[in-house]
């Protein structure tokens, strides 16, 4: 088999094997040979006859290949309910909906209430929960939560790591399940990333309105889970590779694709202007990555969007906001040096805690509290502060299993997306291709800034981990309908 075999490699998470075209039941993809077969709310499709013996893939747009991919697994009317209510949990949540609703209306509207429980519900409902619980990355990513659990009762404060694991269990966890069970078909995936740059979208109104600027650094007024400005600049940096993926797609309305033009335009200052140096790291990782695997007239098109952001952002961003950045590459900036060294200081103790702690560790979330208490114990003042980077927060908080279960649910999750996208560019499939770059993109960023963040406990992982799950899975349906020769895309 070749390293990026354009066929599914486990038959029970990507439903049943193509059979090859001409073969026995082959004519079952589209329907009964020389009947019209109805997609469910889509153009009624006519497979094409050819003569005995002589293998003619018919050619077919993406659109109609999707749609064709979609018909071997359709959505019932209960399924779409569950589908909606999971993306409307999503979209408030990546869009800070509450949060911003209670700026503006100063009552808690208490959204989440309402929405949380159709879309657990959905998940039992749905379609896709059967090959969800098989999933690889599903099953580490319950047992990082369960080892989160195990690691409670020998916390340092007990009461602290039982609150932290329940609001955990209720509200980041499951969506994992939400996503990877509700989220089905390709046109569910194309509607979820729209739905996520729309949210992206909404930040960023939020951040124009009520944007703060506080010696030089952007935060977020309205909001006190991003409203920190590393905080929002990490977030923005995930959000944008939606709006990209927007941008990108040739298929959307050309206003739409303005507007997403405008959005991440807007989206990069920001992301500069909150002075975070993390943000920047992961925003230069991001752009090499980018510029390496997207198709040759993207790169072309990256690389002069690259030269005028270069030439205009030093000119609009605030000299506070430049030396801070500058710090990065060895400019003086006593405020950037101090907090390095806060930071340095955590993130070695963490690895002190690790080893110390190394099987169910100090306590979930209880870092801060630990190090406070030992440094006062040593007659220290202590930092009393998180660890400043996601991955040493799982391991010195909730030992080394739970920092390993984390790790190989990412890693399962998103190396088959990454065979998915490379396959794809092989067979020509271009909206899977451009969907799965983009998820790649903003994967890369996201988990580059979390190093610098105490973001373990967010939903960014669960959200992450889900989403490359559907998203290779969706697209390998179409990949294999190619590969079996059944269909082709036109030239």
């Amino acid at each position: 088999m070749p390293r990026f075999s354009p066929l599914p490699r486990n038959d029970a998470e990507f439903d049943v094997p193509v059979p090859p075209y001409g073969s026995p039941g082959s004519e079952n993809l589209v329907g009964t040979r020389g009947e019209a077969h109805s997609l469910r709310g889509h153009r009624t499709l006519q497979p094409e006859t050819s003569s005995p013996g002589i293998q003619s893939p018919r050619i077919v747009s993406g659109e109609t290949l999707a749609e064709i991919a979609d018909a071997r697994n359709p959505s019932t009317s209960v399924h779409w309910l569950a589908f909606l209510a999971g993306l409307t949990l999503l979209f408030l949540k990546a869009g800070n909906i509450p949060e911003l609703l209670y700026t503006v209306t100063g009552a808690n509207l208490k959204l989440l209430y309402i929405v949380v429980p159709f879309a657990y519900l959905g998940v039992f409902l749905s379609q896709g929960l059967d090959s969800t619980l098989r999933n690889k990355s599903v099953i580490f990513f319950l047992l990082f939560y369960i080892w989160m659990v195990m690691a409670t009762p020998t916390s340092f404060w007990v009461g602290g790591s039982v609150g932290r694991v329940k609001d955990f269990g209720l509200h980041v966890m499951p969506l994992v399940l939400v996503i990877s069970a509700t989220v089905v078909t390709w046109k569910q995936i194309r509607l979820t990333f729209g739905v996520m740059a729309l949210a992206a979208v909404v930040v960023l109104i939020s951040a124009k309105f009520f944007g703060e600027s506080v010696s030089g650094r952007i935060s977020l007024g309205s909001s006190g889970t991003i409203g920190n400005s590393n905080d929002l600049a990490a977030h923005l940096l995930l959000m944008l590779s939606f709006v990209l993926y927007v941008f990108l797609d040739k298929r959307r309305n050309f206003l739409f694709r303005g507007v997403a033009l405008v959005a991440m335009a807007y989206g990069l200052y920001i992301i500069l202007g909150t002075g975070s140096r993390g943000a920047l790291v992961a925003l230069c990782l991001g752009a090499v990555f980018f510029f390496f695997k997207a198709p040759m007239k993207v790169r072309m098109g990256f690389l002069a969007a690259a030269v005028l952001a270069g030439t205009i952002m030093p000119l609009v961003l605030p000299e506070a906001t430049k030396a801070r950045l500058g710090s990065l590459f060895g400019e003086d900036h006593s405020e950037a040096e101090e907090s390095g060294e806060s930071r340095g200081y955590l993130f070695r103790k963490s690895l002190e805690y690790t080893l110390a702690h190394p099987i169910f560790g100090v306590g979930p979330d209880q870092f801060a509290n630990y190090e406070g208490n030992q440094s006062r114990a040593a007659g220290l003042h202590g930092n009393w502060h998180q660890t400043h980077c996601s991955w040493t927060q799982v391991s010195s908080e909730c030992g080394l299993p739970a920092f390993l279960f984390l790790c190989v649910a990412h890693w399962t999750a998103l190396m088959p997306l990454y065979r998915c996208y490379s396959s794809a560019r092989k067979l020509g499939v271009t909206d899977v291709a451009r969907a799965c770059l983009c998820l790649l993109l903003g994967s890369a960023m996201i988990l580059t800034a979390v190093t610098f963040l105490s973001q373990a406990y967010h939903f960014y992982f669960a959200f992450l981990i889900g989403l490359a799950i559907v998203t290779a899975r969706a697209g390998q349906r179409q990949l294999a309908l190619v590969a079996s020769r059944a269909y082709s895309l036109p030239h």
